[in-house]
């Protein structure tokens, strides 16, 4: 029985970060698709391919954050899991209140990313996550951290801010 792999869709515009990446995920047996802008990201979407998506914040033709409430109308059960090196408080929260499956502020440990994506392709065929409400955030000033406590901390935040 040849069973397929799941597929890892991956956008990112910087492409040393792209391949390293797609390696990575390759190394762990998973199939990969990637592209370097909201463009081409919105046609993997599209076609319907993909188990998990990994997406960073700033592609060079759009906002992944803006993008994402049409990718989960499109496709609601796909895990999806936001890479950004915007450091702040702010796109921690705005990813989280968009529903997505897990924030990792860059830099980030390749191992860490593993294990995040091993935890989505988890979750494929599993009850639908509960959709997320997408409330507006007024940023009181820029919190910065790119230490691994400080992201710790983000991501906790960003979580509790995100309940009721």
């Amino acid at each position: 029985m040849n069973v397929k792999p799941p597929l890892i869709l991956v956008a990112e515009d910087d492409k040393s970060v792209r391949l390293v990446v797609q390696q990575a995920l390759a190394r762990q047996g998973y199939a990969v698709q990637s592209s370097g802008t909201a463009a081409g990201l919105w046609k993997l979407i599209e076609s319907g391919k993909g188990d998990v998506l990994i997406t960073d914040v700033a592609l060079p033709d759009g906002d992944a954050l803006d993008l994402l409430p049409r990718i989960q109308e499109r496709r609601p059960d796909l895990p999806v899991i936001v890479m950004s090196a915007r450091s702040t408080l702010l796109t921690a929260v705005k990813a989280q209140q968009i529903g997505v499956f897990e924030y990792l502020p860059k830099p980030f440990e390749l191992r860490s990313l593993i294990e995040v994506t091993q935890r989505a392709v988890e979750t494929i065929g599993a009850p639908s996550r509960s959709n997320a409400k997408t409330a507006s955030i007024e940023e009181g000033g820029p919190l910065i951290g790119r230490s691994r406590p400080m992201q710790d901390i983000f991501k906790a935040m960003a979580r509790v801010v995100s309940t009721d």
